[in-house]
């Protein structure tokens, strides 16, 4: 295969007078112009280079964030104010971006302290928090890291906090009130991290969410007997309900009986009144109607003449009809 050759046509020596001219202007000494090929690959070459370098800028140009994170930028080590969000942002493209978690993180922690009546506790918390997405750049200006601030901020805070809220309470307390002495710890901590955070001038940079009482260990002989008192607690406790329900039982049934027996005398007093209303009806109408107490008599009399020791009274009417007379014979 035979490649195409090019020229070159910058130096051109004379060969007539053998001295070199310097021919800057792409033709040759007889003026012809150059090559296409020799100035096509030329063209080609540059326009590449604008190409490269404008693809180079465009993509350093903007930076995508993510769901659940902030970004950071630096230009030359010189941090700026301005944080990148999630989602699409323009960047300068010498701009250096670093990428920070601001998703709710949990961070458990061990102290030993004591209770109120000098019983030796372990207490177990685990201190949910979160980097506020806008306070970002002044928080890794004053720390640097995460793990700076939980060494120096969140460790000491938790510890303080534990103690002091532990020491408020007596051991059984510390047992029976888990949620009381919880949120005590939650308020302390959140306190003593705002605190710590505004002498380094930057408060409002994390969030405390919540604190989680995970455990509460003492010593075996007084774990062992704090059981059993706590035990004991709970059977008095459940006895006192069962009472109250037999209570509640017994005042329920008395109750049905006394509404049976208030709905069985309220029955009767109708019934009576009732009664008595109808003969006192009765008792007007007869009074104003003479004639009706005869109709009345009439009505009950079931036909029937009184006697008295076998015989009837004179001015009385038989009670059974006359046997009928004979009939009389035919005449002869």
């Amino acid at each position: 295969m035979k490649f195409p050759s090019f020229k070159f046509p910058f130096f051109k020596r004379n060969n007539d007078s053998g001295q070199s001219s310097d021919n800057r202007s792409g033709f040759s000494s007889e003026g012809t112009p150059p090559s296409p090929s020799s100035f096509n690959i030329f063209g080609w070459l540059k326009l590449a280079a604008v190409v490269v370098v404008l693809a180079i800028v465009a993509v350093n140009s903007f930076k995508v964030v993510p769901r659940g994170y902030v970004a950071t930028k630096s230009v030359f080590g010189v941090l700026d104010p301005q944080p990148l969000l999630a989602g699409f942002n323009f960047i300068n493209p010498l701009s250096s971006i670093t990428l920070h978690n601001v998703l709710v993180t949990p961070k458990q922690a061990v102290a030993k302290s004591g209770s109120h009546d000098l019983q030796k506790v372990t207490t177990k918390v685990t201190v949910s928090y979160n980097l506020v997405d806008s306070q970002a750049p002044v928080f890794f200006k004053e720390y640097g890291s995460i793990e700076n601030f939980i060494e120096a901020i969140l460790d000491p805070a938790i510890q303080e906090s534990v103690k002091a809220a532990t020491a408020h309470f007596t051991a059984t307390d510390l047992w029976t009130k888990r949620e009381t002495v919880r949120d005590e710890i939650e308020q302390l901590v959140r306190t003593n991290v705002a605190n710590a955070m505004a002498s380094k001038k930057a408060p409002g940079t994390v969030a405390i969410n919540r604190v989680t009482l995970d455990n509460l260990d003492f010593t075996p002989m007084f774990a062992d007997a704090l059981e059993a008192n706590v035990k004991a607690i709970n059977d008095a406790g459940r006895a006192v309900n069962e009472g109250k329900k037999l209570i509640a039982d017994a005042e329920g049934d008395a109750q049905s009986i006394k509404a049976k027996a208030d709905a069985e005398a309220y029955a009767t007093l109708q019934i009576a009144t009732k009664e008595a209303e109808a003969i006192r009806r009765e008792s007007a109408a007869l009074r104003d109607s003479p004639d009706l107490v005869e109709l009345t008599a009439i009505n009950r009399w079931k036909g029937k003449v009184p006697r008295y020791n076998g015989t009837m009274p004179m001015n009385a009417a038989p009670d059974v009809a006359p046997a009928a007379a004979p009939a009389a014979s035919p005449a002869k």
